[in-house]
Formats: structure tokens, C-alpha cells, sequence
């Protein structure tokens, strides 16, 4: 079987928006917390997110999660063989 990987980009600076759009609440959770929420019951062996490297959110807003992995923008997680 082929390795999955699940990769969700939430690193854009939002300037359009004027706030970082992957936090902003939707139906009162976070747009990137509802997203993984769903992500989660894909099957694959992990599901990486593309940070910014000065994203200051993530931690304090989305709790961690089973199977879902962190990386700031530009460093490869952990097992990953690569990335297109």
C-alpha cells in the first residue's frame, strides 16, 4: 500500500483578509481547527501543516492532535521522504 500523506498549507499572511484566515472562526471553531478535525478521519499515515516560520497562532489556538504534525514553513517533518 502506498504511503499517504495529508498536506495542509497555513502559512499565507492573510493581507487581503487582514487576519490570518486559517484562524478565523467559522460556526465557532477555527477554519484550520474544523479542517483538521475532518482531515483526521482520512486514513494516512500523517498529516503535516505548513506554518509560517513566525506563526505565532497555531500552539495557542489549535490543540494538538493524534497523526497531525507541524512544520515551520521550510523544514521537512520527521519521515517524510519528500515533498512536491
Amino acid at each position: 500500500m502506498a504511503r499517504r500523506w495529508i498536506v495542509v498549507p497555513a502559512a499565507g499572511g492573510a493581507t487581503r483578509f487582514g487576519a490570518p484566515k486559517q484562524y478565523a472562526d467559522l460556526a465557532g471553531q477555527p477554519l484550520l481547527a474544523r479542517t483538521l478535525a475532518r482531515l483526521t478521519a482520512i486514513e494516512a499515515e500523517a498529516i503535516v501543516v505548513a506554518l509560517a516560520p513566525d506563526d505565532e497562532h497555531f500552539a495557542r489556538i489549535i490543540a494538538p492532535r493524534a497523526g497531525v504534525e507541524v512544520l515551520d514553513f521550510g523544514e521537512l517533518p520527521s519521515g517524510c521522504p519528500y515533498i512536491v
